[in-house]
């Protein structure tokens, strides 16, 4: 890796673009060269560019501290100490640095790196920097275009990270110097940091806490096997019997529960169906007072369909009567019309006169006007032509007057600028004469500016360190108030773990004292008598259920026979019913056949063809009653269609009936069939369960009293004692073995206590040793900060003292320079800055006014012969303009007399008058002809209004005469309608009171019937029709519920239940029953779980002996390795791989120091990382490398960094090489030596390059880049060659 160029722009003191290319000459064909300039000027800064476009990274920067430090930026922002983009020069937008470097494949690359502020201008927010890298061939892109992806391609390219490069091609100032001298602790920190030795003391630490893991796991799982033993195998199978026998007895009392709830479910059934009787009786109650209060609706039914012929008569007479109000009031509409026809005439014959006379005075008015038009026109022509000569003429006249104007404000402008400079610079003067002491301040202030600048950084350097030193402080002290209670914690853990190991022994103790086999053995007896009163219950369920069984069956075939009965007698009774429903609906059929047949189309259209003066073409009679389709016929056929459907309906349900009937009986006689087979089976499992019983009778005599009479009450009581004697047994037991349950549980209970106390024990305890080397780190930091904080006392004493020689005292302040500086270095800084802005400002300013009042005095002259021109061209202009506007006044006046007195009319809007004397000839010969076509027009109109408006009155009387006798008309015929609905009445009535004795009916009750439409009709018949259906459908319903009933309660055989047969009595028996099936259930979970716990416990114990064996394995790796490499603080690999390094790097520094002091050798002290030097002139003597003078510890120093470079770029050919270090504590003769031996590296294949601002060095260095400091706080890169 080499590199080619450095380029930057704008970085710190280095102002503009500056280049360092090493493939140019001279440095192109030189092997060492020296980078001087003086201090501050930016020397160190070439190599913060080399870093930064490399690495994003400075030495200089990554030491720096920025926590809790804030730095001003432009404006309101700040920025971090160790903000990389702080190198950007202040005043600028945007920054660069580039280098150009040939990698370690051999392909030259370009990397940039370069950051810029917010919108491109200086006072902007600094954004983040960027970076690319690039090929230099072809400048194409490599890596990619995000820092993140820029960074690794660069690394990958040069072989070396930024620490690698940082001691390989860079190495930093003053570094090795203190490695030299360092302790042995701090030799290995700075050997772990600059070598990347840590990873050995990762190593370390994680053997040896990877191996204390790995035993805590051991002693965890055996510990785990020591609380996890099964149940012995006796006392399981006891467990086993007990289950299968818990399981019999719930099955049995299960089917117990299932009869109950059988029969319970009947009697609700029972209480359902007479429930529904009685709804369906009520229902038919309903229905029957609901018809008998419909009578009113019947009768008023039928009087409004008696009336339905009546209705084509009262709608023709009310629609003729419309008509006659309408004929009515469109005569009168008409006559109306008439009058105002006839008014409208008269009007338009005056508008015709009177338009006549208007036009024939607008002839006579155009016709004066016509001589006074010519004279008017002539005038304005030569009013025209003098109009734009005056205008000129004033035009002339204004440019003079401005110009005149002009001319003397810029006199009245010079006079005054000329006065004021005067002033000025008398004030700039005698401010200068007051201010003369600044003087020497101003011309030497490049100078005082930097000293004041740095000392304003040492001084934040000295706070920085206090306030560090004093951070650390308390921080060490935070540490040790922690250190002291992690120690009592320990104490604290310590003492509740021996408190829990004797918990532990207790309860161990406690679980002793129970005998295991002794309540092993109890259980198995227990079972046997639970076992034998279990299978006697069972037999006894299983005899009176068979015994309830074969009664259930009894009952069910006398229930089969009953209800067959039944059914015979209802299919006799359907079959006699029905004929009538068939000739019912046979009937209904015919009817509504006829009907139908009537209201066809081809009745429709015979019944169109009727005429009223022809015969009828079918019966020949001349009178047609019928010629209208009369609504009674909708009516009938609609009713026939109902009645029709419901026969048919009725008939349809006889035969499903029947059908039911047939299919029920037949399925009855097949149950019949097969109950008897069934009886007989039974009769012979009863024998043997019988035989049974008696077996299971003489068993229980050898656990129970003596066995009780053949009797169901009997047998229930004296097994109901024989289990609660068995239950107190069980319960004792159960006691018993719930204490030793509950021991068991608080053994394991304060065995996971201990466990959880040796935890808490091991962390304090490891608390402890973190916190203890947390407490030594900052015991160092705080030395090391102690000693950085005295280091930047001496440097900030060195600035001020030769700031002293300044005599810096700012106006107005009568502290002592330095005094007021400490109070606030920036203020006073920028006094000093200001006062030396003023004066500058004030000596530039002299000069500029004195040339300013020059300058002013020579233009006045002008200004005062261009006044005098102006003055002689505004008097020539006046009298220009005034001849001219007399005589175009004069003709002005000649104009306006010509229509002096004279009006016309207005052609538009309201009538109204226009004086003449205003209006130009167009605009009055233009009224004229307007006035004129408007009484024309106006005539021409009236005229046709004349034409118009007679037609209008014509046409008026003919409507009239029409409308009358369409009146006429309509009023016969409503006389005629009127007389024929009269005789209908008087007929209707008679013959209604021939039939009933009611009161006549009169038109008022007429049009009260028939406000009821025809669909009013349908719904009050089909509400009518409904009240007589839902009779019906009552008495079915009622007839069903009967049935259903009785059937329910035959079909119940006598309840074999050894309870009552009623409803609270089997309730009582059913809740028994639950409570017993949930003892059971409850017992029969602790069995299950007691055998799954047993499960459980035996596999988990299989695992845990597999994981004790893989862990073992495991642990003795583990153990293996802690031996050889493992320590809790890690020292035991680390220093074993460092003293390896220092071994090597001492060779490679040897090698070096032969070049640069043959008299020493370096050597390790043995089993240490100690250093020592071998004196070779003194034979071989081993001293301190304390012992070295100034000059020899840099020389030593010197070979450690090139020893270190040698070591960091084994893997990679390094070609340049940078050393920022200070010769300035050689003597002539050490420093040509420490040349000789840099200059020797260009055999190594290396281009050297030394940062110093020696004078006597660079001078012995025929190859220089100089950078040298301009004004203003500028610098510039030069390259050099020759002495």
């Amino acid at each position: 890796m080499k590199i080619l160029a450095i380029r930057g722009n704008n970085l710190a003191s280095l102002a503009g673009a500056f280049e360092v290319d090493f493939q140019a000459e001279p440095l192109a064909s030189t092997g060492l060269f020296a980078i001087s300039g003086p201090t501050g000027a930016g020397k160190s800064t070439l190599l913060d560019a080399l870093c930064l476009a490399l690495f994003d990274d400075t030495p200089r920067l990554r030491n720096a501290g920025g926590r809790g430090i804030e730095l001003p930026d432009v404006g309101t922002e700040t920025t971090l100490p160790n903000d990389r983009r702080n190198i950007l020069r202040r005043g600028c937008a945007e920054a660069q640095a580039e280098v150009d470097f040939r990698g370690n494949d051999g392909v030259g690359y370009r990397a940039r790196w370069s950051v810029r502020r917010a919108r491109s201008k200086a006072n902007g927010k600094l954004q983040q920097s960027e970076m690319s890298l690039c090929r230099i061939e072809d400048l194409q892109p490599v890596g990619g275009r995000l820092k993140s992806e820029v960074l690794p391609a660069i690394a990958a390219r040069i072989g070396l990270s930024f620490e690698q490069f940082t001691r390989a091609v860079l190495l930093a100032q003053n570094e090795f110097f203190t490695f030299l001298k360092a302790g042995e602790d701090e030799r290995a920190t700075l050997l772990q940091t600059l070598t990347a030795t840590d990873r050995f003391e990762v190593l370390s630490r994680r053997a040896y806490e990877r191996n204390k893991l790995e035993q805590q796991k051991l002693e965890a799982l055996k510990a785990q096997l020591e609380h996890q033993q099964p149940l012995a195998a006796e006392e399981r199978a006891h467990i086993d019997e007990a289950r299968a026998g818990t399981k019999a007895a719930l099955a049995e009392q299960e089917a117990l529960e299932k009869h109950l709830q059988t029969q319970l479910q009947w009697h609700r059934e029972l209480d359902l169906a007479r429930e529904r009787e009685a709804e369906a009786r009520a229902m038919l109650d309903r229905a029957l007072a609901q018809r008998e209060a419909a009578s009113p609706r019947r009768e008023h039914l039928a009087r409004v369909e008696a009336v339905q012929p009546a209705r084509a008569m009262v709608a023709e007479t009310e629609r003729l009567a419309r008509e006659r109000g309408s004929a009515t009031a469109r005569v009168a509409q008409a006559e109306a019309a008439v009058e105002a026809a006839a008014s409208l005439v008269a009007t338009a014959n005056a508008g015709r006169i009177a338009a006549d006379a208007a036009l024939a005075a607008a002839e006579s008015v155009q016709q004066h006007f016509h001589p006074l038009i010519a004279r008017a026109r002539q005038l304005d022509t030569e009013i025209a032509a003098l109009r734009p000569e005056h205008a000129k003429a004033a035009r002339a006249r204004e440019e003079a007057a401005a110009a005149l104007a002009k001319a003397r404000n810029d006199a009245d402008g010079n006079a005054a600028a000329r006065s004021a400079r005067l002033t000025r610079l008398a004030a700039a003067q005698a401010w200068l004469a007051a201010s003369a002491q600044l003087a020497p301040l101003a011309e030497g202030w490049i100078k005082w500016d930097s000293l004041l600048e740095h000392a304003a950084i040492e001084r934040r350097a000295r706070l920085a360190a206090r306030a560090k030193l004093q951070l650390l402080t308390q921080q060490s002290r935070s540490e040790a108030d922690a250190l002291k209670a992690a120690v009592i914690t320990q104490s604290a853990t310590a003492q509740e773990l021996a408190q829990r190991e004797t918990e532990v022994a207790t309860a161990t103790n406690a679980l002793k004292c129970f005998d295991v086999a002794t309540l092993a053995a109890r259980r198995p007896g227990l079972e046997t008598k639970q076992q034998a009163i279990q299978s006697a219950e069972r037999t006894w369920r299983d005899l009176c259920a068979l015994q309830a069984q074969r009664n259930d069956l009894a009952s069910q075939c006398e229930a089969q026979r009953k209800v067959l009965a039944a059914n015979q007698t209802r299919g006799a009774e359907l079959r006699a019913l029905r004929p009538a429903a068939e000739a019912a609906f046979a009937q209904a059929d015919q009817g509504w056949k006829v009907v139908f047949e009537a209201t066809q189309a081809s009745v429709e259209a015979l019944r169109a063809q009727l005429r009223p003066d022809a015969p009828c073409p079918v019966c020949g009679s001349a009178d047609h009653p019928y010629v209208a389709r009369h609504p009674a016929f909708d009516d009938a056929l609609t009713r026939l269609a109902g009645e029709r459907e419901r026969c048919q309906s009725v008939l349809h349900e006889l035969t499903i009936e029947e059908q039911a009937f047939a299919k029920d009986t037949a399925a009855r006689d097949r149950q019949r069939a097969e109950i008897a087979p069934r009886l007989a089976a039974l009769d012979q499992q009863q024998v043997v369960l019988h035989d049974a019983w008696c077996d299971a009778l003489r068993d229980l005599g050898e656990f129970f009293s003596p066995t009780p009479a053949d009797d169901g009450a009997a047998v229930s009581a004296w097994l109901a004692a024989c289990n609660m004697e068995l239950r107190r047994a069980a319960q004792g037991l159960a006691g018993d073995e719930a204490a030793y349950r509950h021991a068991q549980e608080k053994r394991q209970a304060v065995q996971q206590a201990l466990d959880d106390s040796r935890k808490a024990e091991h962390g304090a305890r490891e608390a402890v040793t973190r916190l203890q080397s947390a407490a030594d780190r900052t015991a160092a930091a705080l030395q090391s900060a102690a000693e950085m904080q005295a280091q930047c006392e001496i440097r900030l004493e060195d600035l001020l003292a030769q700031l002293d020689a300044a005599h810096l005292q700012p106006a107005g302040d009568e502290r002592t320079w330095r005094a007021a500086w400490e109070a606030d270095p920036a203020a006073y800084h920028a006094g000093c800055r200001q006062s030396v802005t003023e004066w500058s400002a004030q000596r530039d300013a002299t000069t500029t006014l004195q040339a300013e009042i020059g300058k002013l005095d020579t233009e006045a002259v002008g200004i005062a012969r261009l006044v005098e021109q102006a003055n002689l061209r505004q008097r020539q202009a006046d009298a220009a303009a005034d001849e001219l506007r007399r005589a175009l006044d004069a003709k002005e006046s000649a104009r306006r007399t010509v229509f002096a007195g004279m009006t016309l009319a207005a052609q538009s809007g309201p009538p109204a008058t226009l004086p003449s004397d205003t209006l130009t000839v167009a605009e009055i010969e233009a009224a004229l002809d307007g006035a004129l076509a408007a009484a024309r027009q106006r005539r021409d109109a009236c005229e046709q209004a004349a034409k118009e408006t007679g037609q209008q009155l014509a046409s008026c009387q003919s409507t009239l005469a029409e409308l009358i006798r369409q009146a006429a008309t309509i009023a016969e015929s409503a006389r005629c309608t009127a007389a024929t609905l009269d005789k209908w009445l008087v007929a209707f009535n008679r013959q209604q009171n021939q039939q009933n004795e009611i009161a006549n009916l009169d038109l008022t009750a007429l049009h009260f019937l028939l406000a009821q439409d025809a669909a009013w009709i349908a719904t009050e018949r089909e509400a009518l029709q409904q009240l007589e259906a839902a009779i019906a459908s009552a008495n079915g319903g009622l007839d069903r519920m009967r049935h259903l009933r009785e059937a329910h309660e035959r079909g119940r055989g006598p309840a074999p239940s050894p309870v009552a047969d009623t409803p609270d009595a089997l309730q009582a028996a059913l809740a028994a029953s639950v409570i017993d099936i949930a003892a059971l259930r409850n017992k029969l979970g602790e069995l299950d779980l007691a055998l799954r716990r047993d499960d459980e416990v035996r596999e988990h114990s299989a695992k845990l002996v597999e994981a004790i064996e893989a862990q073992t394995r495991a642990a003795r790796i583990w153990w293996q390795m802690n031996e050889l490499i493992g320590a809790a603080d890690g020292k035991k690999f680390r220093n074993y791989a460092q003293q390896l390094t220092l071994d090597i790097l001492l060779a490679y520094a040897n090698a070096h120091l032969k070049d640069l002091a043959r008299r020493y050798r370096l050597e390790r002290v043995p089993n240490s990382l100690g250093l020592m030097v071998v004196d070779q002139d003194m034979g071989d003597e081993q001293r301190s490398v304390h012992s070295l003078s100034g000059g020899e510890s840099f020389l030593v120093s010197l070979a450690l960094a090139l020893g270190l470079a040698s070591l960091s770029s084994h893997r990679v050919q390094v070609e340049s090489l940078f050393i920022d270090e200070g010769f300035g504590s050689l003597d002539s003769d050490t420093l040509r030596v420490a040349i000789d031996a840099l200059d020797s590296l260009q055999s190594m294949g290396r281009t050297v390059g030394v940062i110093s601002h020696v004078q006597e060095m660079t001078e012995r260095i025929g190859t220089r880049i100089h950078v040298k400091r301009l004004p203003g706080g500028q610098s510039q890169v030069i390259v050099t060659k020759g002495f």
